[in-house]
């Protein structure tokens, strides 16, 4: 038997508190049932799926790239009808078609990603003509009592019916173990459309949570949140085994023994359905010229002549190497791209710091106006930066500008036709006291108790004192504890790629952020090898320009400055403070 329709934390992204568990507990316990394959099915999202994919297939099983995708009859006007569908993609062309149909999903009025079309409506969702448009490469299977074959809407369902009888080689009914009259009755439902129209079943658990053991953890980080899921009693959510699901299906006495080990067995032909594909982990850096080096090199010339510099064999010596460095790690397109975004600055008058970090020792950053630093008259290393034995990552470049212009900059790299954009997503958790105050809360125990608990944390005498009082609150406070509670994104880091990241990555958008947002994290992100730029705000720079400006004097730059004049040194001694 194989999973496929299991929630993690993750879909709290898009549905408030719908699980506790972390998904890495889930492949650990499918690895020993003996799974041949498995994937998630998060709300609406594909959130973290790289580290999922990079999991589940060191545990020994195939990855499953599939969502719980909600769907709405028209988008010509907001019906918050959101009809569940499971979908998962076949292949890698599946793969990306599956990436590109979430990303449209989170297509808001203000954050319109792949068209004009809204359909972001509470949740993300796709219309159910783009449903019916999913190639060959998706597969498909009807989820929960949240479908379409379980509502009101007759003309729909008779309509999605069709769909199904039209493309069985790619469609599932999907039938469930829960203990509830409205499950059953949806179970004989389901077999009497198998038996008239030949529509195969599948068996989906729609997992929450690892073990039953953790239905009251959830449930009172729930009353915490004053969220409320109703009728979930009967609701078995944990991941069991084969041997427990035809226990239940028996105890739920809906339909005939044969339909449900059918239903389980094509799980494995859901295995065998499914292809095994790489992702691409090469570096990605933007291409913004087809003759790079040339480029880079006149950008050098050019920087030599206007610095006053002399072309000397040293500094040529330099250059080259530096530029052979470039080329063999194939970021000469990064230097590009830096120069690009600051001479762009530049004409705008957007006022950027000296320099940041390890790109300090190049020369070429320094001639191309990308730094301010002369890294051969302070003799600085280059190869902290880059070198010609560098091993996986990109290497990328950190900026400080004018915090008061910080947004602009960001502005023209998401409006630049040479390369394709998004930030990258964070994720908001529950911390070891944030847990024992919300489940302290949800149990009543005394607000001074929770504080002097939280307050006493390390004091192991104290700590098992209240453990031997109140042992559910640190149980149901270890179980929540590291739960996704809301998403952000990150302050300063935006990803330039010359692959389109809706369909390499696939992107959500969040009300907080007129851009998409990655659905993959920092460390994926950087593990695929897309590059980010830092744009960081720094007061200190703005402070600089504008006293400049006020003062009426150049702009200061370190190559203008005397760094031996001996009155600055000693108003610096009096006060350190501005100083950076």
């Amino acid at each position: 038997m194989n999973y496929y329709h299991v929630h993690s934390t993750l879909s709290n992204a898009t549905t408030v508190i719908d699980s506790i568990t972390n998904y890495s507990t889930y492949i650990d316990k499918a690895k020993e049932y003996g799974c041949k394959s498995f994937g998630f099915s998060e709300h609406g999202n594909l959130l973290n799926w790289y580290h999922k994919k990079q999991a589940i297939e060191k545990a020994g099983m195939k990855y499953i790239h599939g969502v719980e995708m909600y769907v709405t009859e028209t988008l010509d006007k907001k019906i918050r009808d959101n009809y569940h569908v499971i979908l998962m993609a076949r292949n890698l062309e599946g793969f990306k078609e599956l990436n590109k149909l979430v990303s449209k999903g989170f297509n808001r009025a203000e954050t319109k990603v792949i068209d004009d079309k809204e359909r972001f409506y509470y949740n993300p969702r796709i219309s159910y003509d783009e449903l019916k448009e999913t190639s060959d490469n998706i597969i498909l299977t009807t989820a929960c009592i949240g479908g379409i074959l379980s509502s009101s809407n007759e003309i729909l369902k008779k309509d999605f019916i069709n769909f199904m009888v039209e493309n069985k080689h790619k469609c599932f009914l999907e039938i469930q173990h829960h203990q509830t009259i409205q499950q059953a009755n949806y179970n004989k439902y389901l077999i009497q459309l198998h038996e008239k129209y030949g529509i195969p079943l599948i068996a989906g658990t729609d997992t929450h949570m690892l073990t039953e053991d953790e239905f009251r953890g959830r449930e009172l980080l729930q009353k915490r949140k004053n969220i409320h899921f109703d009728n979930e009693e009967g609701w078995s959510l944990a991941l069991y085994d084969r041997n427990t699901l035809i226990e239940m299906y028996k105890k739920q006495n809906a339909i005939d023994e044969k339909y449900y080990m059918q239903a389980l067995d094509s799980t494995n032909l859901l295995d065998d359905l499914i292809e095994s594909y790489n992702i691409d982990t090469s570096n990605k850096y933007p291409e913004i010229s087809d003759t790079p080096y040339e480029d880079v090199l006149n950008l050098c010339k050019q920087g030599i002549e206007e610095k006053g510099l002399k072309f000397a064999d040293e500094l040529k010596d330099r250059i080259y190497y530096e530029l052979d460095v470039y080329e063999q790690n194939k970021a000469l397109e990064l230097m590009l791209l830096e120069y690009d975004v600051k001479k762009w600055a530049r004409d705008n008058n957007i006022f950027y710091g000296e320099s940041r970090g390890s790109v300090s020792g190049s020369m070429v950053a320094y001639l191309m106006d990308i730094t301010k630093v002369n890294s051969m008259k302070y003799n600085m290393n280059f190869e902290r930066f880059m070198n010609n034995e560098r091993v996986g990552g990109l290497a990328d470049i950190d900026s400080d500008w004018m915090p008061s212009r910080r947004d602009d900059v960001k502005e023209y790299l998401h409006n630049n036709p040479k390369f394709y954009t998004s930030e990258i997503i964070t994720f908001n958790t529950i911390a070891e006291k944030g847990s024992i105050r919300d489940i302290g809360g949800a149990l009543d125990i005394p607000l001074e108790t929770i504080n002097d608990i939280c307050k006493n944390l390390e004091n192991t005498k104290i700590i098992d004192d209240y453990k031997k009082q109140y042992p559910d609150l640190f149980k149901y406070a270890k179980q929540v504890e590291g739960t996704i509670t809301s998403i952000g994104s990150h302050p300063a880091a935006t990803i330039c790629s010359p692959v389109d990241i809706v369909e390499s990555i696939s992107t959500i958008t969040l009300d907080t952020n007129k851009y998409p947002v990655s659905s993959l994290n920092m460390d994926e992100v950087e593990s695929l090898n897309y590059l980010k730029l830092d744009l960081l705000g720094l007061k200190n720079v703005e402070i600089i320009y504008n006293t400049c400006k006020l003062a009426g004097i150049k702009l200061l730059k370190s190559d203008d400055m005397d760094f031996d004049d001996e009155e600055v040194w000693k108003d610096i001694m009096k006060s350190p403070v501005g100083i950076f």
